[in-house]
């Protein structure tokens, strides 16, 4: 829960502790879902107390992005961010996803993401890595 925390603040730029409804669909093609827009208004008001104001709060962000994902998800999810079909995810990809979403980080943050997540220390994220982060609460 808290990587989603931390995800959901630093999306919440004028933290009132909502985020918009574009932001959640930025997080959910970063994990390789390709809502429509339709759809993705369906799925935020599935989760929204006041399906009017256009954003949720961090308790409807957590139910939404909890949903339990199977292993066919999981792969499309990791392939988004292997953008060459390498096996892993590397430093270029990384950046080269986080700029597609328009957010903006420096080289220093992106090394952080990756060391937070490199459980066998190889310099990038492979695929069992990715699972254990996506998967955890």
């Amino acid at each position: 829960m808290s990587k989603l925390k931390t995800v959901f603040s630093f999306l919440d730029k004028k933290e009132n502790g909502e985020i918009g409804v574009d932001d959640v669909g930025a997080v959910l093609r970063a994990f390789g879902y390709r809502p429509t827009d339709e759809e993705l208004q369906y799925m935020v008001q599935e989760v929204t107390q006041n399906h009017e104001k256009g954003s949720i709060t961090f308790n409807e962000f957590l139910a939404l992005m909890t949903e339990e994902d199977t292993e066919d998800d999981l792969k499309e999810m990791f392939s988004v961010f292997d953008k060459h079909d390498k096996g892993f995810i590397s430093v270029s990809d990384l950046r080269e996803v986080l700029i597609e979403l328009g957010i903006k980080t420096t080289d220093r943050d992106i090394d952080e993401m990756i060391e937070e997540v490199d459980g066998d220390l190889s310099g990038h994220i492979t695929y069992t890595d990715f699972t254990r982060i996506v998967t955890s609460q």
